[in-house]
Order: C-alpha cells, then sequence, then structure tokens
C-alpha cells in the first residue's frame, strides 16, 4: 500500500487550515504521498482554491485507516482529539495560534511555529523549542486594486473578526475627539477570497480589532493592496507590524491611543500614504510569498522525515 499522509479538517474555510492543507500537499509531492483529508467539511463552499482535491474520509475512519508509515498533519486546534497519543504514524503539527486550544496535544513528532509569540509561547509554557515558517499571502492579495489616492476619502473597512466592545469604545473614544467616521464591514460570512481582497482594496484603511492572533494574515493581505492597516497588533502582527512606518496599530488594548492615531491619520493623507506604500512593501517581502513557504517547509519535511527513518 503506498504511504499516505492525512491532514485533518483541511477544507474548513479559514487561514490556518489552508496552511495545513498546503503543507499536507508539499509533502504528498516531495515524497510521492497519497494525499487524504480528514474531517467533515467539503470543499464545494469554494471560498478557497484547492489543488489537487485530496479524497474526504471521517475521523473515524482515520483511526481505522492509519498505520505506522503514514504521516498525519494536524493544527492545535484539534489538540483535544489525542492523535499524538492514540494514533499510530509520524506527526507534524504547524502551530498558527496560541489561543485555539486549552492543553497542546504535546505527542506529536515534530512543530513549527507561524510567528515569533507562538514560538515563544511554546517555550514558556510548554518547554518545546520550534523553528519559525510565516504563513503565506495567497496570490489574490496582490491583485490590481486602485491606487491608494484614487480611493474614497476617508474611507475603512472593518475586519469581520470584530469583539463589539472594542469598537463601541473606539467609537466613544472617536466621538469624544469629535472625529466623525463611517464604518464599513467586511461580511461575518465567510466569501470568496477574491471578493474579500476586492472589498478591502476599495478602502484606503482596514481596521483590525481582533486582540490576539497567532499571525493576523488579513491585515498582511490588507498590506499587500496597499490598504493601510490600523487596529490593534494582535500580538502575532508584531513579527511584521512597524507602527508609524508601515501601519497605525497599538498595542491591546490602548483603545485611546487607537483613536488618537486614526484621527490624525484622517487629517493627514500624505502621511497615510506613507504607509500604505511601506506597507505594500513589506508584504512583498518573499518570505511572506508561497515560493519561500514550499521552500521552507521543503526543508522541514525532509528532516522530519529523516529523522523518523
Amino acid at each position: 500500500m503506498q504511504r499516505r499522509v492525512f491532514v485533518v479538517e483541511p477544507y474548513i474555510p479559514n487561514g490556518g487550515t489552508y496552511m495545513a492543507y498546503h503543507i499536507a500537499k508539499i509533502c504528498a509531492e516531495m515524497c510521492g504521498l497519497e494525499g487524504i483529508a480528514v474531517g467533515s467539511t467539503t470543499p464545494e463552499h469554494k471560498i478557497m482554491a484547492y489543488d489537487p482535491l485530496f479524497p474526504l474520509i471521517s475521523l473515524e475512519d482515520l483511526g481505522r485507516e492509519i498505520t505506522a508509515r503514514d504521516v498525519l498533519i494536524a493544527n492545535p486546534s484539534f489538540s483535544a482529539h489525542h492523535f499524538g497519543l492514540t494514533l499510530p504514524g509520524r506527526k507534524l503539527m504547524y502551530v498558527q495560534d496560541f489561543k485555539t486550544f486549552s492543553l497542546l496535544d504535546c505527542r506529536f513528532d515534530r512543530y513549527v511555529a507561524v510567528s515569533g509569540v507562538v514560538q515563544r509561547f511554546l517555550s514558556a509554557v510548554y518547554d518545546i523549542q520550534v523553528p519559525i515558517i510565516p504563513a503565506f499571502i495567497s496570490d489574490h492579495s496582490f491583485r490590481d486594486a486602485p491606487p491608494w489616492a484614487e480611493r474614497p476619502d476617508r474611507s475603512i473597512i472593518v475586519s469581520p473578526k470584530l469583539p463589539h466592545i472594542y469598537l463601541d469604545h473606539l467609537r466613544q473614544c472617536l466621538s469624544e475627539r469629535g472625529i466623525a467616521v463611517d464604518f464599513t464591514f467586511l461580511p461575518p460570512e465567510k466569501i470568496p477570497q477574491t471578493d474579500m481582497a476586492r472589498l478591502i482594496g476599495a478602502h484606503r484603511f482596514f481596521l483590525s480589532l481582533s486582540p490576539a492572533e497567532g499571525f493576523g494574515l488579513m491585515p498582511l493581505e490588507a498590506m499587500a493592496m496597499g490598504t493601510v492597516v490600523m487596529g490593534f497588533d494582535g500580538f502575532g502582527g508584531r513579527d511584521y507590524m512597524r507602527p508609524g512606518e508601515n501601519c497605525a496599530v497599538v498595542p491591546y488594548c490602548e483603545i485611546e491611543k487607537m483613536a488618537e492615531m486614526i484621527g490624525a491619520l484622517l487629517d493627514d493623507p500624505r502621511a497615510a500614504q506613507a504607509l500604505s506604500h511601506e506597507g505594500k512593501l513589506t508584504a512583498q517581502t518573499p518570505k511572506y510569498h508561497y515560493e519561500e513557504f514550499r521552500r521552507a517547509w521543503q526543508g522541514e519535511i525532509g528532516a522530519f522525515m529523516d529523522a523518523g527513518s
């Protein structure tokens, strides 16, 4: 029987599972393995593109199918299944957050972190020392967007990851300072990546109020389209966000300072356009592109497979 690489829930339409799908794809191509998707979500949503499509089996079937010759790839959000303790085979985890699980499955064979904050979290809490491979920006983020100056003045689009207590307090702070803002909200439901890129790229500013992210892929995608990122740095964003240079973000939970920065940028289009330019240059850094993601993972997978030989 051909050796296989199983990947857990790759068709859930979010950035973390999309990264896991691509790791499995790289592993399958590099090592001549058959790719198998595990879970209950199908790719029929068409929110993200998958090529090739892996056949889908259930979590229950995984326990019956996987052998000691196979590879399993799973995100930390599936730690409650305890795959490390209960399943045979080599196991690889791309840790893309620090808050999507209560306890990490610490019985995998290899771990990789998406950012510095996740790397430090794994070291401090679990004494697991890992390398960093950043997430990649999909090609749709580099689609042609209107020049920044041609976008509607003072236009702000808001991330759907939105705890309303922060938005309400921000609005109050803006109102107290006499700053009038009319927010546009991305749809709360999942939409195709190309549609999301079009919406973000039509605005001058992108507001992210997610207080904590392992990486923060959507703000980096906004930078790629020249949309100025404002809001919280999300911890994980500190790997690529430089406040006052390529974005206008603050640490959690400095909302009053955020309101001041927003007001200053809305009143100074020249400074805002400079942030747009620098943010785009940041997103163009090769380490955030698929080619570098693939190269880095080929190295990790090679070491991972050699260790299991």
